[in-house]
């Protein structure tokens, strides 16, 4: 487990108690501010011996209190559930995590997921495979999806449906899942203060308002097809807009995930990791090389040398 990502795990903990009214149990929680795997189990263990296995996979409704959590902004834009789930695998694949969901199934707005190792001999524990249903569950919810229902593949009733979850025992094996919902409801972009509906862009410029659609969710796993649909376009008539102005798809999307991580790195304190990954990159070394290619600086670099004013 990466840095940002333990310690994102150990930030939502707290809230998702909080949201049970619950605490958590005495000398569980981790004193570093990242925790380890051993750690993170540790802890688990212990709030499923004080509050019951229940509370692990209520664990989720702490994110609708965490807006603002760097591993949560690449969450936020998904436009549909399997979005959403593409977006948590790039986060799996980025922080090299050992564990990964897996889409088995995907029917209409059905889908069949499995948490499983990429080690065999080592799967998921069952109050891991709680946690990350759960989690799975409250960024579903805070991205808009509506009707959304979840249970252990191959059971008959639904655990969890109409915004909460039922409360019975779990069985031995956890690490299947089937997810239902009626519809999405995708969060926008927050508009940059203008009443343009492209911001500062000029809507006769094709390049320009195809940075601001990029720039708005950089996170989004784009390709031409997705952007000119956004623009009302064809996709080679983008593309041909495009190379009339002297650019591309490609490079027009490095460039703007560089200048996005550009601006994190010297407004706020977020770690190149979670700016890395906020900002769409597939994992840390392809940040570093994309952004020094960019800049002729490193991140840490960039940030050193163009940095103002930020409290350490």
């Amino acid at each position: 487990m990466s840095d940002f990502s333990a310690g994102a795990v150990r930030r939502l903990v707290p809230l998702g108690l909080k949201r049970q009214g619950i605490s958590m149990p005495v000398g569980a929680a981790p004193r570093a501010a990242h925790i380890a795997v051993y750690d993170k189990r540790q802890m688990l263990a212990a709030i499923a011996a004080a509050h019951g296995e229940h509370a692990l996979v209520r664990l989720g409704e702490g994110i609708a209190d965490a807006p603002d959590e760097p591993m949560l902004t690449a969450m936020r834009f998904a436009s549909d559930p399997l979005e959403l789930i593409a977006r948590w695998q790039r986060l799996e694949c980025y922080v090299h995590s050992n564990h990964r969901v897996r889409i088995e199934q995907h029917v209409d707005r059905q889908m069949q997921l499995q948490h499983l190792s990429l080690n065999g001999d080592a799967a998921p524990l069952r109050h891991e495979d709680l946690l990350i249903l759960g989690l799975l569950i409250g960024l579903l919810e805070w991205t808009g999806t509506r009707g959304l229902k979840a249970r252990l593949s191959g059971e008959r009733g639904w655990r969890y449906q109409n915004h909460q979850w039922k409360n019975c025992s779990w069985p031995q094996q956890l690490g299947c899942w089937e997810f239902a919902w009626t519809g999405s409801t995708p969060l926008a972009p927050e508009p940059d203060g203008t009443d343009s509906a492209e911001g500062n862009a000029d809507p006769t410029d094709c390049l320009q308002v195809a940075r601001y659609r990029l720039s708005q969710d950089p996170a989004r796993p784009w390709t031409v097809a997705v952007l000119a649909k956004q623009m009302n376009m064809a996709s080679r008539s983008l593309q041909r807009a495009l190379a009339r102005q002297q650019s591309s798809f490609s490079a027009l999307l490095a460039q703007t995930r560089a200048t996005s991580a550009a601006q994190a790195l010297t407004t706020t304190q977020q770690s190149p990791a979670q700016i890395g990954y906020a900002c769409g990159y597939a994992d840390q070394a392809h940040f570093g090389r994309d952004f020094k290619r960019h800049t002729a600086l490193t991140p840490l670099q960039y940030r050193a040398e163009f940095t103002v004013g930020l409290a350490p």
